[in-house]
């Protein structure tokens, strides 16, 4: 994991839990594993984009506020309660 400003960037593997996110939110860019080439050429494609860094940044973080903010968490636990009541 890298750390850019308050940003932070994931390159994990093409499978797995972690790229459905990144898939979904448009806020990271995923490498095949063992991929030590493609890992570094990411990280200095972003180094030497900031304008696209910037833009994956943004895109995480209106997907954490659509997706996990704490009243959409409040939301989703009533709901539980109401159906598990009901």
């Amino acid at each position: 994991m890298v750390s850019v400003k308050s940003h932070r960037l994931w390159t994990p593997s093409t499978s797995g839990a972690v790229n459905k996110i990144l898939t979904n939110s448009q806020g990271g860019i995923t490498v095949e594993p063992n991929d030590v080439d493609g890992f570094t050429n990411t990280i200095l494609e972003l180094y030497d984009n900031q304008e696209r860094l910037e833009k994956l940044g943004k895109n995480n973080i209106e997907y954490i506020k659509q997706y996990h903010s704490f009243t959409n968490f409040r939301k989703t636990l009533s709901e539980i309660f109401s159906n598990t009541i009901d």
